[in-house]
């Protein structure tokens, strides 16, 4: 098991960020509304499957990776691509589109979810429940809450308040382990998910197999998915909704392989997790609790790494690093986004007169190659 303490003291692997340039980098002149590009959006979301929900003119639309607007923005709200559908909003009801902008599943529901493994959670007066991409009811729904498809399982909620329960449906819409945890905080993943029992507090949590019995015992606070064979769990206390405690990670035997050290800890990809220290800031870290890469105190991460390109904040300021933690864009902006298929997303500007747009790691952005997106690098232009 390694410890705290063998963390950090491991100076073979570990990448120190120096503090003092990362500050006087927060202070760098932010980018104006001036150097906003052609292709400039009141909101955003992120690229799937090569198209970006944007809102233009007043309505949403769909936007490829090279600039192009391929779904014109006649929707109240719309959501991200997943099984080549995205959920869309339209005269209050919610529906379907594809990539083409055909409207695979008119708009009939109260609320529409993403799909995943190609079933989507939907709701509408009657409940919650599931349909195929052809718009089909799989199941008999009439849940009062349900969460996107995981390893051929979804968790389904019947009850509210005292008298909730939280279960798993398969495919096919059958209840496969019936409905008797107070709540589910991860989905299935590597073949376990984590639940939480006990109807007052404190919660316990461990993990259940396919067949609803446990397979790591309920030792936890808190425990979240299984990622690349661990999953982070937490000891500590709750107040009123939240915890507050300790996080370090168990195999899928059960066996603690990190040690609880960090106040907060992501999900591994690639080999690499995102962790907070106590009183420090946050680290990267390999399978091994090995420190990968040391942010600066004072620099939050605000979501793990994905891609190449890092988000980070300073002073609420926003910039980009790479995936060894050095700078590629300094923080000049308002608020940041994640990298999705070689763009970032980013806002310039604020209040009414801000905007978002998408940029690459060299700053520049997309369908206005000419310009690039920062005060420093523009000098260099």
């Amino acid at each position: 098991m390694v410890t705290a303490a063998s963390q950090g003291s491991d100076g073979r692997m570990r990448k120190d960020l120096r503090f003092s340039a990362a500050m006087s980098a927060a202070s760098a002149p932010a980018a104006s509304e001036s150097a906003l590009p052609q292709r400039h959006f009141a909101s955003a979301g992120d690229f799937s499957e090569g198209l970006a929900p944007v809102l233009l003119d007043g309505g949403y639309g769909f936007m490829d990776t090279a600039g192009a607007m391929r779904i014109p923005p006649s929707y109240s709200y719309a959501g991200g691509f997943s099984c080549n559908r995205a959920p869309v909003l339209a005269g209050g009801k919610w529906g379907y589109v594809d990539a083409s902008g055909g409207e695979s599943i008119p708009p009939a529901f109260d609320w529409a979810g993403r799909f995943s493994e190609c079933l989507a959670p939907v709701a509408t007066s009657e409940g919650y429940g599931f349909i195929d991409t052809n718009g089909v009811r799989v199941g008999a729904g009439n849940y009062t809450d349900a969460r996107a498809f995981s390893e051929g399982f979804a968790a389904i909620r019947t009850g509210t308040g005292e008298n909730a329960a939280w279960g798993f449906l398969d495919k096919m819409g059958a209840e496969a382990i019936p409905p008797l945890f107070p709540d589910v905080p991860a989905g299935f993943s590597e073949g376990l998910a984590a639940v939480r029992v006990e109807s007052e507090r404190p919660f316990r949590s461990g993990f259940i197999d396919s067949s609803g019995g446990f397979a790591i015992d309920t030792l936890y606070d808190l425990a979240g998915g299984f990622s690349e064979g661990l999953a982070p769990v937490g000891k500590g206390a709750w107040r009123g909704e939240h915890f507050r405690g300790i996080w370090g990670y168990v195999d899928r035997t059960g066996r603690l392989v990190i040690a609880p050290a960090y106040e907060w800890a992501s999900g591994f990809r690639n080999g690499k997790a995102l962790v907070r220290l106590a009183g420090s800031g946050f680290r990267l870290i390999g399978r091994d609790g090995t420190i990968l890469v040391s942010y600066p105190d004072g620099m939050e991460i605000p979501s793990p790494p994905d891609g190449d390109m890092v988000t980070f904040k300073i002073r609420n300021r926003y910039g980009f690093l790479d995936s060894s933690g050095a700078e590629i864009l300094p923080p000049v902006f308002s608020d940041a986004g994640t990298s999705r298929q070689g763009w970032a997303r980013a806002r310039i500007g604020s209040g009414m007169r801000g905007a978002w747009v998408f940029i690459d790691r060299d700053g520049r952005f997309l369908g206005d190659v000419k310009k690039v997106a920062t005060h420093r690098n523009s000098q260099n232009q």
